[in-house]
């Protein structure tokens, strides 16, 4: 079992955390050595349209600290929780700066944003002002980006506790608590709210339901069981964002499995064994994953048929994947972003626009990616 020096794991002792880095034997710092940069195959070249610092990024803390985009503006928190809200191209509408260190991505409604520092307060804040409307204590530490609705704000604490808070006065609405074995990974997957339902992944390989109104159980599946002796040997994290689909959620854990379950009551439809800690996506009908050697596959959605690989990005370490119109885009740890084409997995292009690590999933608006690097740098790229 190989694993990866930037997915750090987290010890849950008695509702504290403690970091520990998993490293292995390859390369000179520990990791394996990534794949040669592929040749582009299309003469198009990307751009660089603008670079900005916004913040000092994730620093050494390997923290997926997704940016959020709404109303033509891109917000980023970096790992000092430096707010800060860029419009579409590259003017500063606000800097705001937060007095504790930033450990989820942000959320957005449009009109509000939320986010959780280190000592698991919950900040909402104006989206036009940056102001802080108000801050409450939760749980416990929250690394999953917050989901929004108009009215209520709902989190995933890495122990395993979903919360709904109410965006007007940061009220608790409900909690539901499922548990977390005692070593996860240094990440963990957003909540998925799709009509009243709210779907979540935990870090023992179990996906729920539950109705976004009371928290109550819809329903439980298990998609993965531990195997091995060792705790590491042992950890199934579901990381990578749930999806949704025509009646159907797709779920990927850490060293167990992908599946489709039928979204109303659980029942597991297909499966294959893997292994993936970042975002999937859905292009008409592929569900495209980066495992976590750098692999990056495609499958039939209604049967699990392996559509194509790419294989030409191994040990790349590769971020969660955008959809750029059917092309997928994807950043990797040495400031790359590449371009594949969704049908055939043909890879297309490539840009880097940092030399530092890119961890977090980039955006797309039209034609335009965002890209935010570890050492807060963001870019905007015209593809």
């Amino acid at each position: 079992m190989i694993l990866l020096k930037r997915i750090v794991c987290l010890s849950i002792l008695a509702g504290t955390l403690s970091g520990c880095g998993i490293l292995n034997t390859f390369g000179t710092d520990n990791t394996p050595l990534p794949a040669s940069l592929p040749t582009a195959t299309i003469a198009t070249k990307s751009t660089v349209l603008w670079q900005k610092s916004v913040g000092d990024g994730s620093d050494e803390t390997y923290l997926q600290l997704n940016s959020a985009y709404a109303n033509g503006v891109i917000y980023s928190v970096d790992n000092d929780t430096k707010v800060v809200a860029t419009r579409a191209n590259g003017d500063n509408v606000f800097t705001m700066k937060l007095k504790s260190s930033g450990k989820s991505g942000i959320g957005t409604n449009g009109s509000q944003l939320a986010l959780v520092d280190g000592r698991a307060n919950l900040f909402m804040l104006d989206s036009q002002t940056g102001k802080v409307l108000w801050q409450i204590p939760v749980h416990n530490q929250v690394l999953a980006t917050p989901v929004m609705t108009a009215d209520t704000t709902y989190l995933k604490t890495i122990d395993g506790v979903i919360a709904a808070y109410r965006n007007r006065d940061g009220a608790l609405l409900w909690t539901y608590n499922h548990g977390s074995p005692t070593l996860v990974l240094r990440a963990s997957s957003a909540v998925l709210l799709e009509g009243n339902t709210l779907y979540a992944g935990f870090a023992d390989g179990v996906v729920v339901a539950l109705d976004s109104r009371s928290g109550n159980e819809l329903w439980e599946q298990v998609i993965a069981n531990p195997n091995g002796f060792a705790e590491i040997e042992r950890m199934i994290d579901i990381d990578s964002t749930l999806i949704v689909s025509n009646g159907v959620l797709f779920a990927a854990t850490y060293q167990g499995q992908l599946a489709a379950l039928n979204s109303r009551n659980g029942d597991i439809l297909w499966h294959k064994p893997l292994s993936a800690y970042v975002n999937l996506a859905l292009v008409n009908n592929a569900l495209i994953v980066p495992e976590a050697d750098g692999t990056l596959s495609a499958f039939n959605r209604l049967n699990g048929d392996v559509l194509w690989q790419q294989k030409n990005l191994s040990w790349r370490f590769l971020t969660g994947i955008a959809v750029l119109d059917h092309n997928l885009v994807l950043g990797d740890k040495e400031g790359y972003l590449h371009f594949i084409a969704a049908s055939t997995g043909q890879y297309l292009n490539h840009i880097q626009p940092t030399k530092n690590p890119i961890y977090s999933t980039p955006l797309v608006n039209q034609t335009t990616v965002y890209s935010l690097d570890s050492a807060g740098k963001l870019a905007a790229i015209r593809a």
